[in-house]
């Protein structure tokens, strides 16, 4: 009961601070290069919460914004105050917190996803407080993949508004050898901050509704999602050791040959 109470009380502030927003949320993640304008505005315009990946510079993301606001004018999309109906994502270890706080603070989108701290929370505490001074309205999603992270999150004096939990079974960029599967991963957030107020988005293979009712937990309701590749390309896919993270990629020429920075190890099959 104190469960479905917790999650009542987290749909409704997605709710206020996104009022184009349906129940379930569904959120549209933001993929480097592939998460485009486009994309993010035909999900909040859906009901969804659609996010605007980094780009291949960090110039891209003003781009991108604007891009953004000319779709959402276009759209008839119920905007919350001054901000923008989309999110935007920033991968903190290779990204330009100037540029960014530049973007956040010319446009306010209404929520900022990080994610890949090269130093951990201390990285992720120096973004959010630049980026809550750019626009104090946008509200700050940090992705996580374990409970250490987690909870270094919630008690950190510069917590995020949404914790994004992300299963070792995502698609994408995930954890190299202390990732944990989603079953296991979300009740053990949930249980362990479920006294900070802090709402839950769960990511990693959710990609219908099986695996959306898969993942139900009383401090989460809401999904991130992103592209869902053929039928051709499901059993023909590697896991490989991209910087610090895992990435799971295509099988072909290029992931196949062995690497000489890894020793001439080659990407593990999956």
């Amino acid at each position: 009961m104190e469960d479905k109470l917790q999650s009542v009380g987290f749909r409704k502030r997605f709710q206020e601070a996104y009022p184009w927003i349906v129940a379930p949320l569904i959120v549209g993640a933001p993929m480097r290069v592939m998460s485009g304008p486009e994309l993010a505005v035909a999900v909040s315009s859906a009901g969804g919460f659609g996010f605007i990946g980094p780009g291949l510079k960090p110039e891209s993301t003003a781009v991108d914004l604007e891009t953004a606001k000319g779709l959402v004018a276009a759209s008839g999309i119920h905007q919350s105050g001054s901000v923008l109906p989309v999110g935007v994502g920033f991968q903190i270890w290779n990204g330009n917190l100037d540029v960014s706080a530049t973007a956040v603070s010319q446009y306010r989108p209404a929520a900022v996803w990080l994610f890949a701290p090269r130093n951990g929370q201390s990285d992720v505490d120096v973004w959010t407080k630049r980026l809550r001074e750019a626009s104090p309205e946008t509200k700050i999603w940090l992705q996580i993949g374990t409970l250490r992270e987690a909870l270094d999150a919630v008690r950190s004096a510069s917590a995020p508004d949404v914790l994004v939990v992300q299963g070792a079974e995502a698609g994408g960029h995930g954890r190299t050898s202390d990732g944990a599967g989603f079953i296991t991963l979300l009740p053990e957030i949930a249980d362990a901050t479920r006294g900070s107020g802090i709402p839950l988005v769960a990511a990693g293979g959710v990609a219908d509704g099986r695996g959306h009712s898969g993942r139900s937990h009383g401090a989460s309701q809401e999904r991130a999602l992103g592209y869902q590749a053929g039928d051709g390309r499901r059993r023909n896919t590697v896991r490989t050791h991209l910087y610090i993270f895992a990435a799971r990629s295509l099988a072909e020429q290029f992931t196949r040959a062995p690497s000489p920075e890894l020793g001439g190890a080659q990407a593990a099959r999956i």
